[in-house]
């Protein structure tokens, strides 16, 4: 079986092609300008070489009018028609490079929106976001220096100003991918059984059928992370952590089997009754090696217990890894965090308030800090104090349970829960 619509099957080959080539060249001005306005002509020339095949398409002049209404009224269609036009007879496309700029600690404290030079480094632009929050908030240098500024950069149009323009012709891409399904079904042909394949990446059932997931463009491509201390970007990503039976094995046989508890993978045992248990398992791993890695236990929904592992270096990354696990609390729907940390506490406010790090005040003392919280709004905080003998020795304080208060840090997951109960209300 031949395709019966091949020129203009073959014209949707060619806007996929250009759009990744537009998005090899996101940071290429030039380079970007070519193939961006390569995609629109190719998108828009995609239902001229439909009208040349009209023939080979059933009852084409009582169908065809459907999707020309449909394009007529779309914006971001009837925006490819205006920019093909202007392209072609006219100019190029007027284009902007958009910088967003987001300065947060564990909590977001502004956000500015730039249009800048396409080459102007993210050092440049989070330089000059850090005077402007400077001259509106009043924050320590000593806190500032320690936060993050998020710069995503955007491509827009300056007539589509409130989208993206990989994500505008992505949409584009898709609607007249819908167009050529519908073309082929008219024809008598089913769109997934055609011959004519697209030979740029392999495609999945879903990307033939549906959109193609390749054109989902994640901000993540479009952004830096730059901290304010050194104005250097720093990357951080977090990822869950797979038990396997030999690293259970292998764990029982280095702590106490009768405190040491498997990870209940696949299954979700309350969370207070958990977090005893963990509180407990922490204790043993901490005086046996001597300390305890900073790790969560996050609770997905229809999945279990997923155990998360984090290495931070600094306050930055610290900052970076909350920022990304509310991130990833949002995308999974997960609904309870237990938080599991080694951490300095001090009641020595005025010197951290001037600048002193909690493990350089006087009265200092290190603990063992379990959070729990969950998507409801309940919360409870384990702190167990302990002291380091001559010979590493560890000495635990009896543990201190309180309910409420959940610790500042775990705000942006907070946030994350705040945001999706308001919407499940209205």
């Amino acid at each position: 079986m031949n395709c019966t619509i091949p020129n203009t099957h073959k014209r949707l080959f060619e806007a996929h092609r250009l759009w990744h080539q537009s998005l090899e060249n996101y940071f290429d001005p030039e380079g970007f300008r070519v193939n961006i306005n390569a995609t629109i002509q190719a998108l828009r020339n995609l239902t001229f070489a439909l009208q040349a095949e009209k023939e080979k398409i059933k009852d084409f002049d009582s169908w065809y009018p459907f999707w020309q209404s449909r394009m007529k009224n779309d914006q971001i269609m009837k925006w490819l028609n205006e920019a093909r036009v202007q392209i072609v007879h006219q100019r190029d496309l007027e284009t902007q490079s958009q910088a967003n700029v987001l300065i947060h600690s564990y909590f977001n404290l502004m956000e500015y929106k730039f249009t800048v030079p396409p080459l102007l480094p993210s050092e440049i632009i989070a330089r000059r976001a850090k005077i402007l929050i400077k001259e509106k908030v009043d924050i320590p240098e000593h806190q500032l220096k320690e936060c993050v500024a998020v710069v995503e950069r955007r491509w827009v149009a300056e007539d589509l100003p409130d989208w993206e323009i990989l994500d505008a012709l992505s949409y584009g891409f898709n609607f007249v991918k819908d167009i050529v399904r519908d073309a082929h079904k008219q024809s008598g042909n089913e769109y997934f059984e055609c011959p004519l394949h697209d030979s740029l990446h392999s495609l999945t059932y879903d990307d033939i059928t549906g959109h193609y997931s390749c054109m989902k463009v994640s901000t993540t491509f479009r952004t830096q992370n730059i901290v304010l201390g050194n104005f250097q970007e720093r990357t951080f990503e977090t990822h869950p952590v797979k038990m396997t039976d030999e690293m259970i094995l292998a764990a029982k046989k280095r702590y106490s089997p009768k405190t040491f508890m498997q990870l209940p993978v696949n299954s979700s045992p309350e969370p207070f009754i958990f977090a005893d248990s963990l509180n407990q398992t922490a204790l043993q791993v901490l005086k046996k090696d001597k300390y305890h890695q900073w790790i969560q236990f996050i609770r997905i929904p229809g999945k279990g217990w997923e155990l998360h592992s984090v290495l931070p270096e600094d306050k930055s990354d610290k900052f970076l890894i909350m920022k990304e696990l509310a991130q990833y609390v949002k995308e999974t729907e997960a609904d309870c965090i237990i938080d599991i940390n080694e951490a300095w506490i001090s009641g020595d406010l005025d010197a951290i308030k001037s600048g002193t790090p909690v493990s350089e005040t006087k009265d200092k003392e290190e603990a063992l800090w379990i959070s729990v919280i969950t998507s409801d709004g309940k919360s409870r905080n384990y702190t167990t104090k302990f002291q380091r003998g001559y010979f590493g020795n560890i000495k635990f304080s009896e543990t201190q349970i309180s309910e409420g208060n959940p610790g500042y840090y775990l705000k942006p997951i907070l946030e994350v829960w705040q945001d999706r109960n308001e919407s499940k209300s209205k």
